[in-house]
């Protein structure tokens, strides 16, 4: 009796490490296909001396209320495009700077009012 519930409980142990061992295999597979977020919001913030950044050159998916949204961060922790440091003499630049209404997580890097503004004046 004592051997038999052995067996069993055993049996039951080795089903849920399977289990988990399938799950852990399907899960990364979607998250490198695209269909699951790589990344929390709360991971793509690193800690800096003025205060929180995000990570530069990050390129990361989260979940938001739009779904998955892609997080593209430039190399001095801006989410936006690389520009070149040198200005050209006939471009004018504007800095936009907010708080996470203007970060804009929840929204496609192309729907944030900085991209839309600057796609009017080109």
């Amino acid at each position: 009796m004592k051997q038999k519930l052995l067996k069993l409980v055993f049996g039951m142990l080795f089903g849920v490490f399977v289990a988990a061992v399938v799950a852990e295999i399907g899960l990364r597979v979607m998250v490198r296909n695209g269909s699951l977020p790589n990344r929390m919001v709360a991971d793509i913030f690193a800690a800096h001396a003025t205060g929180w950044t995000l990570e530069p050159e990050l390129e990361a998916r989260v979940y938001s209320t739009n779904g998955l949204v892609e997080i593209d961060v430039n190399g001095i922790g801006f989410r936006d495009e690389e520009y070149p440091r040198e200005r050209a003499d006939d471009v004018p630049r504007v800095l936009m700077m907010g708080d996470s209404f203007t970060l804009a997580l929840e929204t496609p890097q192309d729907e944030v009012f900085h991209v839309l503004l600057e796609d009017q004046y080109d």
